[in-house]
């Protein structure tokens, strides 16, 4: 084996998924929480639970994507993400964040809105170096490979860190050769994100990795 494959699957695996990097969404849940009958458990999901919390908590004890869960544990969630703000462990919920959670659960912590507010599109999944970092890389990866994770030798937190590693985590138009497309395709435990995370990569968004680099890896 390539000992900067090697390098790759060591390091690609050194996960534990702390978020430290997330989307600034304080404008839109500002408005949300003025608005208490807009507020879902979808709309806490796509703009607490998915970029803060899925990471770690998509399966297994504590799966936040489950609303059933999420309504057996809201004491306890309240308790550790407003009150003790213990979780996230990495980095604490935004005023914004804590505002919009605090007054869902106040309401009763519905599964559906009485008026359901008009969200702005989610950004489509499309083979470009924006869309996969958007979709992506941001949401499922920089947990860990970003300055402050536990694989902060292999950051994945911009073009410029990606193409010039020297891992060759990206060859353009060579994507069976790319160490990002060998580590989220393989079979066995080595797999990035770890299989048993709750968040491995479906087979369309590794096409879209494979495809964006086929096609030259452009910024």
């Amino acid at each position: 084996m390539k000992l900067w494959l090697l390098g790759v699957i060591l390091g690609l695996g050194a996960c534990n998924y702390r978020i430290d990097r997330t989307p600034d969404n304080s404008g839109i849940l500002g408005g949300l929480a003025e608005k208490p009958n807009s507020l879902s458990y979808e709309v806490l999901r796509r703009y607490i639970f998915e970029p803060k919390c899925l990471a770690c908590h998509s399966g297994g004890n504590v799966n936040l994507n489950s609303y059933s869960f999420v309504k057996a544990r809201i004491e306890d969630i309240k308790r550790v993400a407003t009150q003790d703000l213990t979780m996230p462990p990495k980095v604490s919920l935004s005023s914004a964040e804590i505002k919009i959670l605090k007054t869902w659960i106040e309401i009763g912590a519905p599964e559906y809105a009485k008026e359901p507010p008009e969200l702005p599109p989610e950004d489509p999944l499309e083979p470009t170096f924006k869309s996969i970092q958007t979709n992506i890389l941001n949401k499922r990866c920089i947990a860990c490979h970003s300055s402050s994770g536990t694989a902060d030798h292999i950051p994945l937190t911009s073009y410029t860190e990606i193409m010039d590693s020297p891992r060759e985590l990206v060859i353009p138009e060579v994507p069976e050769e790319s160490g990002i497309v060998i580590a989220i395709s393989r079979t066995d435990d080595k797999r990035m994100p770890p299989p048993d995370s709750g968040i491995a990569l479906s087979n369309q968004e590794i096409k879209i990795i494979e495809k964006w680099i086929q096609e030259g890896a452009k910024e």
